[in-house]
This record gives C-alpha cells, sequence and structure tokens, in this order.
C-alpha cells in the first residue's frame, strides 16, 4: 500500500521511466499514481473479501483481487499506452485475456483431481492478462547466499546468484494449460503434491555463491548447489539434467552424488584474470521458486514464466469453476477429494504470497516476509 500514496508513486514512476519532460508528461505520471492507488484500494478490499469468506466462494473475490494487483503493476512498468483511460479506447482491451474451459463432469468432478487435469486455462491474443504480461521483465533474478572474502575478513548476505528468462507474451498466446499443470509447480504445494503420491522432479536447494578478492581485486567465484530432497535418483538426475556451460568449460561443472539418495552437491568455479576481458562461461542451472519460508525448490524442467503469472493463471481458472460450475465446483469441495485439497491449500497460499510478489515486480528488488531467522545469517 506504499504505492498508494501519491508523491511515492510518482517518485517510483519517475525510478522506472526518468523525470517528465514536460508539464503534460508530468500531468500524465500523476494521473498513473492515482490510477495505481485505485488499483490497490481495490486489491485490498478484494483480498479481504476472500479472507472472510469459505473457498466455495472466496475465488471470485481472489481472482479480481490479483486483477487489480496486475492492473498495478501495468500501470508502474508500463507506459502511458498501459494507461487506464488509454486502454479504454483500445479494441479488446477489457476482456479478461483468457479463456476458460473444463472437460470434467458432475460424475468425476469429485474424483481424485479429475476437475484440476480437466480444467484449462489459455491466453488470449488480447486483453488485460496480456497487457499486464507484456510489461513485466524479459528475466527475474535469482536469489542465494553470497559469501564475500578479503584477506581475513568476510561478509555473508542474501544476494542475487542469476537470472531466469522469462517466455515473452507472443510465446504464451493461444498455449492452453491445465489447472494442475501450473499448480504442480507451486513451491507451497510441494508437500500435498507428494503426500497424493505426485513426484514432481523437484528438490529443496541452497544456491551459495562464493566470491574471494585479494588485494581489493576479485580473483576466483565459486557456485556451490546443496541438493537436499530429490523423492527419488531419478527424480534428481531429471533436476542435475538442467545443468549446463559451454563445452570448453564442462570441467569446471562437477556433481558429487550421494549415491542411490536424492542428494548431491553442484560446483561451478572459475578464476578471474583482472587484466583480461570477463568470460562468458554460459552456465545454466534449474529453474528455482521460493515458498513462503524463503526455501528454494529447484526443479526438473525449465519454467518459463513467473510464479506470479502462474499464480494469476490458477485464480482466473478457480473463479470461472466458481462462478461458471458451480455444480461442478461445489460437487467437488464437499467431496474432499484431493483436488478440493490442492484448492484449498492454493487459496490460502495466494491470499498471503500473491500481494508479496506483486510487491516484488513494483519495487523490483528483492523483498522477504518470514517467521523465522533468515538462513542466510
Amino acid at each position: 500500500m506504499e504505492y498508494a500514496n501519491l508523491e511515492l508513486a510518482v517518485e517510483a514512476i519517475i525510478r522506472r521511466h526518468g523525470p517528465p519532460k514536460n508539464n503534460a508528461e508530468k500531468s500524465n505520471y500523476d494521473k498513473q499514481a492515482r490510477q495505481i492507488r485505485a488499483a490497490l484500494i481495490q486489491a485490498a478490499e478484494y483480498f479481504d473479501a476472500a479472507r472472510q469468506s469459505t473457498v466455495v466462494t472466496s475465488p471470485n473475490h481472489l481472482y479480481y483481487g490479483m486483477v487489480s494487483l496486475t492492473t498495478a503493476v501495468m500501470l508502474l512498468l508500463g507506459d502511458g499506452r498501459k494507461s487506464l483511460d488509454f486502454l479504454r479506447l483500445q479494441k479488446g482491451a477489457s476482456h479478461h485475456g483468457l479463456i476458460f474451459t473444463t472437460g470434467a463432469t458432475s460424475k468425476t468432478c469429485s474424483i481424485e483431481l479429475d476437475l484440476l487435469r480437466h480444467s484449462f486455462v489459455q491466453v488470449h491474443t488480447s486483453g488485460h492478462f496480456t497487457n499486464w504480461y507484456s510489461t513485466l521483465p524479459k528475466s527475474w533474478p535469482v536469489y542465494g547466499t553470497i559469501s564475500k572474502v578479503s584477506g581475513t575478513m568476510g561478509s555473508t548476505d542474501r544476494g542475487r546468484v542469476g537470472t531466469e528468462a522469462s517466455a515473452g507474451i507472443e510465446d504464451l498466446i493461444g498455449k492452453k494449460r491445465s489447472l494442475f499443470d501450473l499448480l504442480q509447480y507451486f513451491p507451497d504445494l510441494r508437500a500435498e503434491l507428494a503426500r497424493y503420491g505426485l513426484l514432481v522432479p523437484c528438490s529443496r536447494v541452497t544456491h551459495f555463491f562464493n566470491r574471494v578478492f585479494e588485494k581489493g581485486k576479485l580473483v576466483s567465484d565459486k557456485h556451490e548447489w546443496r541438493i537436499h530432497g530429490a523423492a527419488s535418483a531419478s527424480n534428481l538426475e531429471t533436476i542435475l539434467e538442467q545443468y549446463s556451460t559451454e563445452s570448453m568449460y564442462s570441467h569446471l561443472l562437477t556433481c558429487n552424488a550421494e549415491e542411490n539418495s536424492g542428494a548431491c552437491t553442484v560446483t561451478f568455479e572459475f578464476s578471474h584474470d583482472p587484466d583480461s576481458r570477463p568470460i562468458s562461461y554460459g552456465l545454466k542451472f534449474p529453474s528455482v521458486r521460493e515458498d513462503m519460508n524463503n526455501q528454494a525448490i529447484a526443479y526438473g524442467v525449465s519454467l518459463e514464466s513467473p510464479e506470479l503469472s502462474d499464480a494469476f493463471l490458477c485464480a482466473f481458472g478457480l473463479s470461472m469453476l466458481s462462478r461458471y460450475y458451480p455444480d461442478l465446483w461445489v460437487g467437488c469441495l464437499e467431496s474432499h477429494c484431493k483436488a478440493a485439497k490442492l484448492i484449498e491449500r492454493l487459496a490460502k497460499i495466494l491470499f498471503d504470497k500473491a500481494p508479496l510478489m506483486t510487491a516484488q515486480a513494483m519495487a523490483g528488488e528483492d523483498l522477504v516476509i518470514s517467521t523465522h531467522r533468515p538462513f542466510w545469517h
């Protein structure tokens, strides 16, 4: 809600787009800030309403809360062509930007994960989702524990250790994904999925980045990933397949795995010549998402879009089921089948995590909300 303060919102716009060049542009900045405030005030009320409702209707409030949150992101990150008054004049801009279909029936909706496996969300060619997603950065930061050593002095803190590329909106348009395909990559659902026998190739991972300086010059870097918690050796192998580097530097990438276990340590260590041009090693490592306890989860597939985007798609799909398929929706929830349990858990996660992910997108920096002492201290 800091962005609901007009002065702070304008300052954020200036940091993103530069100082206004004239009075007309300053007026547009002020207008954009007022629209951001309106979106956030609505988002807060939608989320409050969602928390006060049961899961029978809360996805409706949750989805429109996420529409408001993503509108605020779009207004800050986008230019004047993403302002609400401009978009109202554009054909198709009032569309959700998403299409929902389901193949579930009243006979199957209460069986296992049928409702989630057979309900699909597809990105439309235009509309709110497209307008919002197109303002997001092309890559997202990956955070880990950075240690710096210089002589006898050292420091350790959380920091950026890499980036995760995102698919462009042109790659998502027309793509159809089931709700189950989306939610199986939510790190906060990992325990529930495992309990139901759905062993998605993933594992807890701790990423250390150690930097050594001598006389003020960087002399060596070492990435170290401690992977601990893959469900099986085959799942671990799938995760390890995500590591790669240029062939001439492959000897720098090593793996020390425990036999027939889900644990290992992967390292990538290299030296720096301060008198030479920096080398591009082409290092790639698994896609990582963090749960609400700031535990990083590495996946055995390349995740093409940020978690906030997948959360938006899931919220839309659940709200469509709740509004337009109440017989299937209530039938599923009342049966307490596995799909119902995942839906209940996902709704609770999004109540807390969606605003945090939105704040991270707007601030463009690492924001942590945790109930325990951070592991990097």
